[in-house]
């Protein structure tokens, strides 16, 4: 496993700078699909949602959900939430892992300085030896920044995920 000086295990004290940096990574988000994406200003509920990656879990369940955080000198610049667990499904076969990125977002003010590829890297290095994986993630249109990111990690995208809303 590579060394990672600035990447850590999320717990309660990074929570309040993960929704910061929430906030930011989704207001675009909120701003394009509104039909789909609520206020990005519930602070509450972005905090509830990022505590939900930080409950200890039972080591008899098999799905596990984690949480890090780069830092720099004890500022969060930003997050990586996943899940990773192993499944024998008729989608994936016979004990496959999946692991599924469930956000990454890093601050505007660290925004170009490689924090995204280091979280990635992290991750990468925690599922290497979880094999055979299936590793995904759901990046929103127009976010051509995750979509380089992504195929940066060799994700392809093999699907298209459509949405109705009924107002």
């Amino acid at each position: 496993m590579a060394h990672h000086t600035n990447i850590i295990a999320a717990n309660i004290c990074h929570v309040e700078a993960m929704a910061h940096i929430f906030q930011q990574g989704q207001k675009p988000h909120h701003e394009r699909f509104p039909d789909i994406f609520g206020p990005a200003d519930n602070v509450q509920a972005i905090i509830s949602y990022m505590r939900g990656f930080l409950k200890p879990r039972n080591p008899f369940r098999e799905q596990r959900n984690f949480a890090i955080v780069w830092q720099d000198e004890g500022k969060v610049g930003g997050y990586l939430l996943y899940q990773l667990y192993q499944t024998s499904n008729i989608f994936y076969g016979k004990d496959h892992w999946v692991n599924f990125v469930e956000d990454i977002a890093v601050d505007e003010s660290v925004r170009g300085k490689g924090v995204a590829s280091q979280l990635m890297d992290y991750m990468a290095d925690v599922i290497e030896d979880c094999t055979p994986c299936i590793a995904s993630a759901n990046v929103w249109r127009g976010n051509e920044a995750s979509e380089a990111l992504f195929e940066k990690y060799g994700y392809s995208a093999l699907s298209k995920t459509y949405y109705r809303t009924n107002q």
